[in-house]
């Protein structure tokens, strides 16, 4: 795999897991989510 199809999967990722959470706000049964980062995650997540 390289680069390029590296980014893309992650770009879908991120995608996916911003709709989700979209979609958990929207339903009012989650009422709080909480991201975990662990150790070797970018500074931009870990915030």
């Amino acid at each position: 795999m390289n680069e390029e199809e590296i980014k893309k999967i992650s770009n879908n990722l991120n995608t996916a897991n911003i709709d989700n959470l979209l979609q958990y706000k929207q339903s009012g049964v989650v009422s709080k989510v909480e991201i975990l980062a662990s150790p070797n995650s970018c500074d931009h997540c870990k915030s």
